[in-house]
């Protein structure tokens, strides 16, 4: 089997000659590993998605060569998991997305076109490789959708039938999502300069989930749409006490003094009253620093194996 890729920006073709040529299936979604090679087929339907929602947040975004693309999963909250973790864990698993697009039905037939866009992958600036956004499914109940944030990495122009992203240049309405991201979102900047600085984060908030849960616990994470055209992404929020957490991977200063600022930020957005703030750290930091913390009313707690215990309460 032929597996060198083939097409140019703007062909046409179907996902019946994709998967003979490719392997997969025609069947599994909008999402396909090949089989015999190491591509993942990308498949955007506006019109065919409008009824799980994906018409919402799918297109070329701006700058003309990002594309926001809806996860995999037609009712109910979206998961990583099956396509969706597929599409995550491209780099790491060193898989190529192509993208296509839907270009109407083969002349004479029903077989649906596919307008090849080029190949992408998942963004690794400031904007993240993924957000999550709000969209109606096919029962029309309002869930959670991860989209995913990609960009071209083929030379070319956008096609003619690509259409364009929803502007998310707005301020919406704060929501929870799973705590899952601390894995997920690791997973895809894996690769990135900054990547330990995340894993090391991610291992802290990981042993703060569990031993969240072995007191009968439990943690979500907010998203809070805001008026730059992106996402802030909380880090823990334990609704039983009211407290919003954000981690580092170190106690240093330049570390704290991040910290004190994004929580700052969150509230003032997220617009809940009262809302207790605290920083979760993997040990003590500074004595003055601690002295501060209490003085603009933050809390802190600290790791010692897989306990944890407050240096100061919030309030």
């Amino acid at each position: 089997m032929d597996h060198t890729w083939h097409l140019q920006p703007g062909d046409i073709t179907t996902r019946a000659e994709l998967v003979a040529r490719f392997g997969g299936s025609v069947y599994t979604g909008g999402i396909v590993p090949s089989r015999t090679s190491n591509f993942v087929m990308v498949f955007s339907d506006v019109e065919e998605g409008a009824q799980f929602g994906y018409a919402e947040h799918d297109g070329v975004t701006d700058d003309g060569d990002g594309f926001d693309y809806t996860g995999a999963g037609p009712a109910g909250d979206q998961y990583f998991i099956r396509g969706n973790r597929t599409l995550l864990n491209h780099k790491d698993d060193k898989k190529r997305l192509q993208l296509f697009v839907s270009a109407g039905t083969r002349p004479g037939s029903s077989t649906k076109q596919q307008e090849y866009v080029g190949e992408y992958e998942l963004r690794d600036d400031s904007r993240g490789p993924f957000r999550y956004d709000q969209a109606l499914d096919k029962n029309n109940e309002e869930r959670t959708v991860i989209v995913f944030q990609l960009r071209r990495i083929s030379p070319g122009t956008s096609p003619r039938n690509v259409p364009r992203a929803r502007p998310i240049d707005r301020k919406g309405t704060p929501f929870q999502v799973p705590t899952e991201a601390d894995r997920t979102y690791v997973s895809a900047r894996r690769a990135t300069a900054d990547g330990t600085t995340h894993r090391r984060e991610a291992a802290l908030t990981s042993t703060f989930n569990t031993w969240l849960a072995s007191h009968g616990r439990s943690a979500t994470r907010w998203t809070i749409p805001i008026n730059s055209g992106s996402s802030l992404l909380t880090d823990y929020y334990t609704d039983d006490d009211n407290t919003l957490f954000e981690a580092k991977a170190s106690s240093s200063r330049d570390d704290v003094r991040m910290a004190i600022g994004q929580l700052h930020d969150y509230r003032h957005n997220l617009g809940l009253d009262p809302l207790r703030c605290a920083l979760l750290l993997p040990d003590e930091p500074a004595p003055d620093l601690i002295r501060l913390l209490g003085t603009i009313g933050f809390g802190c707690i600290v790791r010692a194996d897989n306990e944890f215990h407050w240096l100061v309460e919030a309030r």
